[in-house]
């Protein structure tokens, strides 16, 4: 015979408490969270028409559930990041060309997005903050030269342009970063990858880079931003090893921003974030861009 009916009542509750949280009708809710995937054949062309059964997305090796796949908008904000360094200075035409028909690529878009051009021959330099003005943007990439005697602070340009989205109100959306680079010319940043990856990560942007030549052991640094820290990001590196190949380039980066997917999926609510995320495609022939790290 029970004595002690508040203890009996405890026991009740405890019971009650431990059934409710473990029945799925009364878990919390999935959040659904959002990445933006490119999908392109061996070829480099765009593949159409996915949906939720076409992608597997895993946190921390658990497999989520995708609701959802759409196209995926433009990048609510786009950093043109360009190298002035006296190794472009005999490329200078080109990539003013090649720069102009990039930017109108997405001023012809629905929602375009906001357009900036940073200059990195020196110290980074602001030539057109982030603005919807296609003429701003334009003036400023006709006024693009380069500096005699100088070298390249790309890493540089990538944080700083990192930093300033971050602060940027209301918070952008999928905000990308695309840089063109010499790779014979000297970088003289003396910051590491990681911290690139780190300004990036807080940002919430994606870096393309499109560079000119075969790179070099000497730029190391820059090595392996281009690299792995364009690629866990969610962009991708386009090398080209002529000059004639700069438009094609960065051509090729507009259309792989532009033909992205929205892959949905759930995660539930807890206490300790997610640190990495990986996205594949039902065809292992596919090659995807896609971050690495879960979005803010």
């Amino acid at each position: 015979m029970l004595r002690h009916p508040s203890g009996l009542a405890f026991v009740l509750a405890l019971s009650a408490t431990t059934l409710m949280l473990a029945h799925p009708s009364v878990q919390r809710e999935a959040r659904e969270h959002h990445v933006y995937v490119g999908v392109a054949t061996s070829k480099g062309v765009p593949v159409p028409g996915l949906g939720p059964a076409d992608f597997i997305v895993r946190e921390d090796n658990q497999t989520r559930e995708v609701v959802r796949v759409t196209p995926a908008p433009p990048p609510s904000h786009l950093a043109l990041l360009v190298d002035t360094s006296a190794a472009a200075e005999s490329v200078i035409p080109e990539i003013r060309d090649a720069l102009s028909r990039f930017v109108q690529t997405f001023a012809d878009v629905n929602g375009a997005p906001a357009m900036s051009v940073v200059t990195f021959g020196e110290r980074p330099a602001v030539a057109a903050p982030f603005s919807t003005s296609l003429p701003l943007t334009a003036r400023a990439i006709v006024s693009v030269f380069a500096r005699p005697q100088s070298g390249a602070y790309l890493l540089d340009a990538i944080v700083e342009t990192a930093t300033t989205l971050k602060k940027t109100q209301p918070a952008p959306v999928q905000p990308a970063i695309v840089a063109f680079t010499v790779d014979a010319g000297t970088e003289f940043s003396d910051l590491r990858a990681e911290h690139v990856a780190s300004a990036l990560k807080e940002s919430g942007a994606s870096l393309w880079t499109v560079a000119l030549g075969t790179g070099g052991d000497e730029n190391r640094e820059r090595a392996r931003v281009a690299g792995d820290v364009t690629r866990d990001s969610g962009g991708m590196n386009r090398p080209t090893l002529s000059r004639s190949g700069i438009d094609g380039a960065m051509a090729f980066i507009a259309s792989a921003i532009l033909t992205r997917y929205d892959v949905v999926y759930g995660r539930g609510e807890s206490l300790v974030p997610p640190a990495k995320l990986s996205v594949e495609g039902r065809d292992r022939s596919w090659r995807l861009t896609a971050p690495r790290w879960p979005g803010r």
